[in-house]
């Protein structure tokens, strides 16, 4: 049986070692390394989630080597940038239209 992975978008997906292990090369590991790692990760029963696998592949990266887990740990810096990002231009839109609706407020009834 194979194990479930619930994604960030709500999504429920087989787990793939392999996935993790290209991933894992992506950022700079030696193959051999890389299935190291993913099999370490795989071994851990309590993953349920995507985030689970990353903190869990963050954690076993920062024991082997540090720099490739930086580079591991900079897609999801990089979408907590963009969340924020997202979030304080929708909090400035939001001031602007409450500021220009005051403006008016002013300019016709008082």
């Amino acid at each position: 049986m194979t194990r479930k992975i619930i994604k960030t978008t709500g999504d429920v997906e087989a787990f793939s070692i392999e996935k993790l292990q290209d991933s894992l090369e992506r950022v700079g590991f030696s193959r051999d390394m890389a299935q190291k790692v993913a099999h370490n990760v795989a071994k851990e029963q309590s993953i349920r989630t995507t985030v689970d696998v990353h903190k869990k592949t963050y954690e076993e990266l920062k024991k082997k080597h540090r720099p490739v887990a930086a580079r591991y740990n900079l897609k999801r810096a990089l979408l907590v940038w963009h969340t924020k990002m997202n979030a304080i231009s929708f909090l400035n839109a939001s001031f602007t239209i409450i500021w220009d609706i005051k403006v008016m407020y002013r300019r016709y009834y008082i």
